[in-house]
């Protein structure tokens, strides 16, 4: 098998990740990111603290925002493609809310990510440190995530 079909870097490349271009729909459902990570962390008692809260806003970005978001996206195409198929007309709440179920499924795969990384003991995802073997944040006796990553 040649080098460049076992994955080898390009040379030309100078080693810097080539940025594809996103569509529209990929655009509209990243976008939908933060108004939900907002509206799920406003849920969050008071009683819990800002600095869990903090940690929170962290660690879903962290997990969940930068991957391809095929599944996510699934949803919302879905959608529109099987009613373009009926003939029924897509309206923009429908989209929104066929997002929304994508990025839960989003979530659910972020968790899924982060016990498999535990599991086999991965140390890398997305080029990052994977969550457990991330900072929690600075000045923290337990720097590292570590087995809290499962809570």
């Amino acid at each position: 098998m040649s080098a460049s079909k076992r994955g080898a870097e390009d040379p030309k490349d100078n080693g810097q990740k080539k940025q594809k271009t996103k569509s529209p729909e990929q655009l509209a459902f990243e976008g939908l990111f933060n108004t939900l990570k907002k509206d799920v962390l406003e849920k969050v008692p008071d009683e819990v603290g800002e600095d869990a809260k903090k940690y929170l806003d962290y660690m879903v970005h962290y997990t969940t925002f930068g991957g391809k978001m095929n599944r996510g996206l699934t949803v919302p195409e879905t959608l529109k493609l099987t009613l373009k198929e009926t003939g029924k007309e897509v309206t923009d709440e429908m989209v929104l809310q066929a997002s929304v179920v994508g990025w839960c499924i989003e979530f659910l795969q972020a968790c899924f990510l982060v016990l498999d990384d535990i599991m086999d003991k991965s140390t890398k995802r997305r080029g990052q440190a994977c969550w457990y073997l991330a900072e929690r944040s600075k000045g923290v006796a337990e720097p590292k995530v570590g087995k809290m990553a499962i809570n």
